[in-house]
């Protein structure tokens, strides 16, 4: 029987998506941290295309997960109750698709302007409708999306959302 592997969630420290990328990798994880290049006063500069996750591949019959979370720069895999987040191959394709072999990820939005109705296309929030507020650097839209009557943000990709009336 062979195991399958699949993408898993690990929340990170503040600002050191990468740190944990390299230790996880010298860990001999298999890791991917997609980004994108972020307009500046001062220029451009690649962060983070999920600030804060990255995505590592498991499978709980091969690896061991306990020593992730003492991994410098990792916070923790991201849980769902008491089942491991996991994310489709498909999204996570997606948005590799969009990459070059640095990880960065070449993603444009649609001309969206603030106050627009989107729709989420992918993703576990594909098919909810939000209100596009504003742009995070050249590929992510921050949105404001009701749930169970209460308001919350959340910043997206922007190949991730389309305009809707």
């Amino acid at each position: 029987m062979t195991a399958v592997r699949e993408w898993h969630l690990a929340q990170t420290k503040v600002r050191q998506e990468s740190v944990a990328r390299q230790h996880l990798e010298r860990q001999r994880y298999f890791v991917w941290l997609p980004q994108i290049f972020v307009s500046k006063p001062r220029g451009e500069s690649i962060e983070a295309l999920f600030p804060g996750y990255l995505f590592i591949r498991l499978s709980p019959d091969i690896d061991d997960f306990g020593p992730i979370r003492s991994t410098v720069g990792v916070l923790r895999l991201v849980k769902f109750g008491a089942a491991f987040a996991r994310v489709p191959d498909a999204w996570v394709d997606g948005i590799r698709a969009e990459a070059d072999p640095d990880g960065v990820c070449k993603m444009m939005p649609e001309a969206l302007a603030p106050g627009d109705r989107v729709e989420i296309m992918d993703g576990a929030l594909a098919g909810y409708r939000a209100l596009m507020t504003e742009y995070r650097g050249k590929a992510r839209v921050a949105l404001l999306l009701k749930v169970a009557g209460r308001h919350v943000s959340l910043v997206v990709p922007g190949a991730s959302v389309t305009r809707v009336e």
